[in-house]
């Protein structure tokens, strides 16, 4: 039977010895594996359309969801 030390040494040891896939892939990622599909590929960024919501809407969603 292991001692409580032994074992915590074991699955700490354990845990080093894997890394994660989002690790391996680093900050950025990996580029897709297979090729795009032109609809995706079309696709633009709507990042410019996002609006901020209004302290109004705001407390109108905290009160929808009881916050």
């Amino acid at each position: 039977m292991l001692s409580r030390r032994s074992f915590l040494w074991v699955t700490g040891a354990a845990g080093l010895s894997t890394t994660p896939l989002s690790a391996q892939r680093g900050r950025g990622g990996d580029a897709p594996a297979g090729p795009i599909p032109p609809s995706i590929a079309a696709l633009t960024s709507m990042r410019g359309l996002a609006k901020p919501i209004t302290a109004d809407e705001r407390r109108a969603r905290l009160e929808k969801h009881g916050g």
